[in-house]
Formats: C-alpha cells, structure tokens, sequence
C-alpha cells in the first residue's frame, strides 16, 4: 500500500487474535524497526487479549494502535 505521498504502508491486523504473547510483540517491534522511517506501520487491535497487553507494554508509543481497521487505513492513507 502507498500513502498519499507515495510512502510504503504497512498493517498488520489482530482483531480476531485470542491472545497476544510476548513472542508475538517482538515480532511486531522488530518489523517496525526493520521498516525504518520510508515506511509507515500500524498495527490494528481491539481487546482485552491484544490492545491491553500492547499499551500496557509501551508498545504503542513505537508504532501506531489502532483499534478498527478503517481507521488505521484512513489514517495511514492521509
């Protein structure tokens, strides 16, 4: 996906996830660093098994939550 100024987005959507461990936000934080700045990144979660554990960790201070999926595309397509 591109951006409105051409910048590589990606998402990465976990609704529907039952749980969230510790493996699964290492993942997430090292595809966010492995992306650098050229690419944008978010993550889509809703929950207590997927958002709590994300925020409660910090983790959203590294790439940006959001809760539904159309408005991590609206905000990542701005």
């Amino acid at each position: 996906l591109l951006d409105a100024a051409n910048h590589l987005v990606q998402r990465i959507d976990l609704t529907g996830m039952p749980c969230l461990a510790s493996m699964g936000m290492t993942v997430l934080v090292q595809t966010c660093e492995r992306l650098g700045r050229t690419t944008r990144f978010a993550v889509v979660a809703d929950g207590h098994a997927t958002s709590r554990p994300l925020t409660m960790m910090g983790l959203d201070d590294t790439f940006a939550l959001y809760s539904d999926l159309g408005s991590a595309v609206t905000a990542l397509a701005s």
